[in-house]
């Protein structure tokens, strides 16, 4: 253990840093839209009797929301849990980088990248969500790395190691499909000088499918599949050649990258790539190509841009980056200089990041269209959810059984709600909407009650057409924006013809 410890002291002393600058103040921001409903499909899918697919009906694989409900029956905080999670997969991330550059570079360009990755904030902040995005930038960088070995080595063990990484990152989310095919395309291109590799090239695809055998089998994945428009373009869309969007595209990531990669780290990127271009090492221009066949692809499918959608493909900027600096080893002064001015802006913004999130992104949205302001505005924010569940919470303590039911919706607040109420038991939750209902059932009725008092929590006022039978009891609103949260109850004295609900029915 001893000369294990001493072998990798260096990447054991990165791997503390990493933790020192994502643990501090996680769950500050409050829980995202997208955040509320993976985790709440996460506990649905992993809890008894209910459907281990439910994620399919919207599209998306299954595989972190299994990883979110199973461990967020360890700790008491599903948000903390699911944003944990993200940062140990970011530091899948920050391994991949380490031992990658070090591979085709050298250690001091491992260490740096390492330390790049930590401080850029574009990297922080996603490493700090429960989302997606933090796992399938670790499936790109090992997947470089295990396709890198197997055009070194050509052993069929790396190309099963590929087949594992990709068919788990299709597991996780589409956009691992562009991985995958960026693999296709730079073995396709090997293949010509070593023909050699073809016994290998097509091994990876039959994992790949066989892990996900279970979800393509599942008639809903098939339902589904055209959800997925949404966010990418068609082949019938791309044949038409759309360079409005692709130039939009190309542009909004050049944006994204040059303010939330840091200027000077950006620059000194582009430097260090084209470096890299000029230079005659075959084995140096491997990660150039990866890099810039994944970005062409993911600019010409996408329908729009945004931080989410690059930052998974741009992690190896951070090599380019150190690349560059060490460039000009021999000149120590100017090494220093370079290493200082890369460092200062990401190393300010993370510290921003970690103690006012809030601060962070309205100073992003300064500058740039492309800031994540919908963690502050609209109801894609969680603004106002804490103190929601917080009044549930006391009204349940004082009233004894509650039921909380919301409109049809998933997101924040509903997805929230229903998550937290399964979570921590202190309440019942439910769906309570217009569309429950047959047709003209409701016509006639005066009056709604219930057994146990009922509260509806709703989107700013909207009450799913059920505003006749609620009045309003509280309010939360978002001090970012003109959204809030309401809190209705049934209204008392009510006269007319009544309607009793069944809560279990």
């Amino acid at each position: 253990m001893k000369k294990l410890i001493q072998r990798n002291r260096i990447i054991l002393i990165i791997i503390i840093f990493y933790f020192l600058l994502r643990l501090p103040n996680l769950t500050l921001l409050p829980i995202f839209n997208d955040e509320a409903i993976y985790l709440d499909w996460g506990w649905r899918m992993t809890t008894p009797n209910e459907d281990l697919y439910l994620s399919l009906q919207d599209n998306k694989q299954p595989l972190l929301m299994w990883v979110y409900g199973i461990f967020s029956r360890l700790l008491p905080d599903p948000l903390f849990t699911g944003r944990i999670i993200s940062i140990i997969t970011g530091l899948f991330t920050l391994i991949g980088i380490y031992f990658l550059s070090k591979k085709i570079f050298d250690q001091k360009i491992g260490i740096l990248s390492s330390v790049l990755y930590i401080l850029i904030p574009i990297f922080a902040f996603y490493d700090r969500q429960a989302l997606m995005e933090s796992s399938i930038s670790a499936i790109g960088i090992w997947a470089a790395y295990t396709t890198y070995r197997l055009i070194e080595t050509n052993k069929n063990k790396y190309a099963i190691l590929t087949g594992i990484i990709l068919g788990t990152g299709l597991m996780i989310k589409s956009s691992s499909a562009i991985f995958a095919l960026t693999y296709t395309i730079i073995i396709f291109l090997h293949a010509f000088k070593n023909r050699k590799i073809y016994k290998n090239l097509f091994l990876p695809y039959p994992i790949a499918i066989g892990i996900n055998l279970l979800v393509l089998i599942n008639p809903q994945f098939w339902e589904t599949l055209n959800k997925n428009v949404q966010y990418s373009l068609t082949l019938s869309e791309l044949l038409s050649f759309p360079f409005n969007i692709w130039m939009n595209n190309i542009l909004g990531n050049i944006e994204i990258l040059f303010y939330f990669f840091t200027p000077i780290v950006f620059i000194f990127s582009i430097i260090g790539v084209f470096l890299v271009f000029r230079n005659k090492n075959h084995k140096h221009k491997f990660l150039l190509y990866w890099l810039l066949i994944s970005l062409l692809i993911l600019s010409l499918v996408t329908r729009n841009t945004s931080q989410r959608y690059i930052v998974s493909f741009i992690p190896l900027l951070t090599i380019f980056c150190s690349y560059f600096i060490f460039y000009f080893y021999k000149k120590k002064l100017l090494v220093t200089s370079l290493l200082s001015s890369s460092l200062l802006i990401p190393a300010f913004l993370l510290v921003l990041l970690i103690s006012s999130p809030n601060r962070y992104i309205s100073f992003g949205a300064q500058f740039t269209r492309h800031a994540e302001i919908g963690y502050l505005t609209n109801f894609t924010s969680g603004y106002g959810v804490d103190e929601t569940l917080s009044f549930l919470y006391h009204e349940a303590a004082k009233k004894g059984s509650i039921l909380v039911v919301t409109a049809l919706n998933a997101g924040n607040p509903e997805s929230s709600i229903h998550l937290y109420s399964s979570k921590k038991g202190a309440f019942t939750s439910g769906y309570l909407d217009t569309q429950i209902f047959p047709i003209n059932t409701l016509d006639n009725i005066d009056c709604l009650q219930t057994i146990h008092p009922l509260y509806f929590i709703s989107r700013d006022d909207q009450q799913a057409g059920l505003n006749k039978y609620f009045s309003k009891l509280q309010t939360f609103k978002n001090p970012y924006g003109q959204n809030s949260i309401g809190v209705f109850i049934l209204k008392p004295n009510c006269i007319g013809k009544t309607l009793t609900l069944d809560p279990i029915k």
